[in-house]
């Protein structure tokens, strides 16, 4: 039984009940062999779960066969698929830095005060702060070796 359109699930879960039945073990035995539930063998069985590689391992050791037996017909082929562009989302000019500095900060502090009346000295406070800093990060960094 070659089934092109079979899942990875279902094949595992064919193989798994042929090996078991040829063991002549309940699921309940195999179960109990494998350090598994009863209703895990039966999802498993059913292609419902698929198995990860312990697990495989601890059924093939409760059957006394080869891993490779409950792997018989899956085969992995691979995919082509367009490469991404190296992008999650792709960068919109917000994420761009501007190609030259503007001349002028772009904070300005306007408006009215945190306690909501306006005050044009704290502002013109807050414009000169933000001129400072604006002008520090043009300077040149230098540093000081010991």
């Amino acid at each position: 039984m070659t089934a092109p359109d079979i899942s990875v699930a279902e094949r595992f879960g064919l193989n798994l009940k042929r090996s078991r039945r040829r063991a002549e073990l309940s699921q309940q035995e195999l179960a109990e062999r494998a350090s598994l539930t009863r209703h895990e063998i039966g999802l498993l069985e059913q292609g419902r779960r698929t198995a990860r590689l312990g697990t495989a391992i601890s059924l093939a050791d409760g059957l006394g066969v080869e891993v490779d037996a409950l792997l018989d017909g899956i085969r992995w082929i691979p995919v082509q698929r367009p490469r991404p562009s190296g992008f999650l989302v792709e960068p919109g000019p917000q994420f761009l830095m501007p190609k030259e500095r503007p001349e002028s900060p772009p904070c300005v502090a306007s408006g009215p005060s945190p306690g909501g009346s306006p005050d044009p000295e704290a502002a013109a406070d807050g414009t000169r702060d933000c001129e400072r800093v604006w002008a520090l990060r043009r300077r040149p960094i230098r540093r000081r070796c010991p």
